[in-house]
C-alpha cells in the first residue's frame, strides 16, 4: 500500500509539473536598479473572504515538496497584448510572464516596461486536489516614459462559497505601499501611481 501511495504521489507531482512547466514568473525585485528596459511594479491582491483563515491552514499545507510555491498565490498571465481566450492549459506563451503573488501580501517584481495586460488570473483551491479557481482580469496598466518604478494598486476579489467572483474592486492604496517600498528598496527611486484600468 505504502509503494502504491508512493507512486500515486509521484505520478501527481510529474502531472504537476508538466501542468505548469510553461509558466515563467516575473522576477521578484531585490534591488532599485533593474536591467535596461525593465521596471518595478508594485501592488496587491486580495481575495474576500480569504483562502485561508488566520489559524486554520491545515487543510492547505503542502501535500509534497514544492507544492508550497502554490499555497495560498494567485497567478495572473502578463502580456503585451490583450488576449481574447486565455489558454487553461497554462502551457502556451500567455503564461510566459505570469504574475504571481501572495493574497494580501504586498509584490514587488520586476517585468518588462511596456503597456501589460492582465487577461485572467488562477489559484489552487487546495495542492492535495489541484482545484482551481479562475479569477476575472482584463485590466493593464502603462507605465510612464522612463519609469523605475510603479504602483498599480490592490485587486481585491470578493467570492462566494462555491468560489465564483462576484465582485472586482481596484483600490488606492499608495500611502501604504510607497511605504513598504521605501522599507524594502529604497528612497532612491521615486514609485509612481497608474493604478490598473479595465483594458482597452
Amino acid at each position: 500500500m505504502c509503494k502504491m501511495y508512493k507512486l500515486s504521489l509521484l505520478c501527481f507531482l510529474l502531472a504537476l509539473l508538466q501542468g505548469c512547466s510553461a509558466m515563467r514568473t516575473m522576477a521578484d525585485a531585490k534591488t532599485l536598479k533593474p536591467e535596461a528596459g525593465k521596471l518595478i511594479v508594485v501592488g496587491k491582491f486580495e481575495l474576500d473572504p480569504p483562502l485561508i483563515q488566520p489559524g486554520d491552514d491545515a487543510g492547505h499545507k503542502p501535500a509534497f515538496l514544492g507544492a508550497g510555491k502554490y499555497v495560498n498565490k494567485a497567478f495572473f498571465s502578463a502580456t503585451a497584448k490583450p488576449v481574447d481566450r486565455i489558454d487553461d492549459s497554462m502551457r502556451s506563451s500567455q503564461w510566459n510572464n505570469t504574475l504571481d503573488a501572495t493574497w494580501g501580501e504586498t509584490y514587488f517584481k520586476e517585468t518588462d516596461a511596456r503597456k501589460t495586460y492582465l487577461n485572467a488570473g488562477v489559484f489552487f483551491v487546495d495542492v492535495i486536489s489541484l482545484d482551481q479557481a479562475w479569477l476575472p482580469a482584463g485590466i493593464s496598466f502603462t507605465p510612464p516614459a522612463n519609469a523605475k518604478a510603479i504602483y498599480i494598486g490592490t485587486v481585491r476579489y470578493t467570492r462566494d462559497d462555491f468560489m465564483n467572483i462576484t465582485k472586482v474592486q481596484v483600490i488606492d492604496e499608495y500611502r501604504e505601499a510607497k511605504a513598504e517600498f521605501e522599507k524594502s528598496l529604497g528612497k532612491t527611486v521615486r514609485l509612481q501611481k497608474v493604478l490598473l484600468r479595465k483594458a482597452n
